[in-house]
């Protein structure tokens, strides 16, 4: 406190400052510490009820911060990639114990190889990752943080800049906590995130609506035999000796119609439909007549690359795990697909429902190729370029983007918003309140909407 000033002198010559509260005396003391060889700015113990409670603390922080100096180091030395490593290797350890999501790893991972440790002529700053941590200095990690701000601040968002400002920062909280670098260090090579301003929520927009859908189907429809017999000349010898050209292009066909039915209808994440097996299809009865899906896991690469599980595994969240009713489209999508299986002698009740059989590695269809051929189809439609660019954003629909379908689809049906939370398998209806009913902008549905509000316009 600025008033504080001393007033109270011991029997060894110790000013402190005393304040009586209630009848009690309190001490406390301006102490200053070095760290690093730096000197700190002065501070004010915490107050105590006796002077030598005060000068404990102070030999307390004063033997830390030597602790935390090269005084009391070991002659070795360790560089960045190396911290990086066995941070990595630490963070790993702890997913496997609490059995979470390794995107958070992987994250990590890809922004400090990118931006740090990379391959030089790429990298903004060079020379961190082969430096020592004992040897940098504050400004070394600033000026890396500054450069990154100025190559990316007018592509990435502030956020997206402060998530990798936060990796680095990780890397050398880990070396702080090993004793390789101060915690004065670590205090002081903050800088503040550059970047564009946050995309509104209602200029995202990166979904179809269900007319958007029924046309991309249409434009899927016609063309897709044309464009997977084109790809079919650039398929590797092997893959084609599986079997005729006509089967595979029909499979193909077939294959990703359905898959961008189910996630469309579903609303499911693309690992969670990369995960169903046919075995999870539940039939319908007398007393519900439609089809539905257990969607309890999901096939993901991540999990074997980073933690050495099995590809298939438990959802992104406990509520994840879900039965969803199916639409009548998506039911008889599913049954031509499993249809062509049989007739081909492929089917089988334990297998993934959207397993590719003719590629080098067969699994679920691979993350990438369903990106590549919906990309493909949806240039067909023109959506995106037809649309009026938002805040100066223009459209982009993404495969992701198909969960807010069938969200908007639902909302725009009447479905209720906690019975739309729960088809999604989300906890609550927080994400389908702030977030998708702000996806469903009246200018890319203004068509649809007047054409069904007409009815409160006509006579009688």
């Amino acid at each position: 406190m600025a008033t504080r000033a001393y007033n109270f002198t011991d029997k060894s010559g110790n000013k402190f400052y005393k304040k009586t509260e209630l009848g009690k005396d309190y001490f406390s003391k301006q102490y200053q510490l070095t760290i690093d060889g730096v000197a700190q700015k002065p501070k004010w113990t915490p107050q105590f009820n006796t002077t030598k409670k005060v000068l404990d603390f102070i030999n307390d922080e004063k033997a830390k911060a030597r602790s935390m100096t090269g005084v009391y180091k070991t002659l070795d030395k360790h560089s960045f990639r190396f911290v990086f490593d066995k941070c990595y290797e630490k963070m790993i350890e702890q997913y496997k114990l609490s059995g979470k999501s390794p995107r958070t790893i992987k994250k990590y991972e890809t922004n400090i190889m990118k931006y740090v440790i990379g391959r030089n002529d790429e990298l903004p700053y060079k020379g961190i990752g082969d430096m020592n941590v004992e040897d940098m200095t504050i400004m070394d990690v600033k000026n890396l943080k500054f450069a990154i701000n100025k190559a990316y601040a007018a592509v990435y968002s502030k956020d997206t800049i402060k998530h990798i400002f936060g990796h680095i920062d990780k890397t050398f909280l880990y070396a702080r906590d090993n004793g390789w670098v101060s915690y004065d260090f670590c205090n002081n090579i903050k800088v503040s995130p550059e970047g564009k301003l946050q995309t509104s929520k209602q200029a995202i927009r990166n979904f179809f609506s269900e007319k958007e859908y029924e046309l991309f189907r249409s434009k899927y429809d016609k063309y897709a035999k044309a464009v997977f017999t084109d790809n079919y000349k650039n398929y590797p010898l092997e893959v084609k000796e599986k079997d005729s050209e006509d089967v595979i292009v029909d499979f193909r066909t077939i294959l990703y119609r359905a898959f961008f039915s189910f996630v469309f209808y579903t609303g499911s994440r693309k690992g969670e439909a990369r995960g169903c097996k046919w075995s999870d299809i539940i039939a319908g009865s007398d007393a519900f007549d439609l089809e539905c899906i257990k969607i309890d896991s999901q096939y993901a690469e991540d999990n074997a690359e980073i933690l050495g599980k099995k590809v298939h595994t438990k959802p992104k969240t406990d509520d994840s795990v879900r039965i969803c009713t199916m639409h009548e489209q998506l039911s008889d999508d599913l049954k031509e697909l499993k249809t062509f299986l049989q007739l081909h002698g492929l089917f089988d009740p334990e297998q993934y429902i959207f397993f590719d059989y003719y590629c080098e590695e067969p699994k679920p269809i691979p993350s990438s190729n369903i990106n590549n051929q919906f990309n493909k189809f949806k240039a067909l439609t023109n959506i995106e370029n037809d649309s009026i660019a938002i805040n100066g954003i223009e459209r982009k629909i993404t495969v992701h983007g198909m969960r807010h379908s069938a969200c908007a689809m639902l909302l725009e049906k009447g479905m209720d918003k906690v019975d739309v939370a729960k088809f999604l398998g989300h906890k609550d209806t927080k994400m389908v309140e702030e977030v998708y009913m702000h996806f469903i902008n009246p200018i890319d549905m203004e068509e649809e909407r007047r054409k069904k509000n007409m009815q409160f316009f006509r006579k009688g």
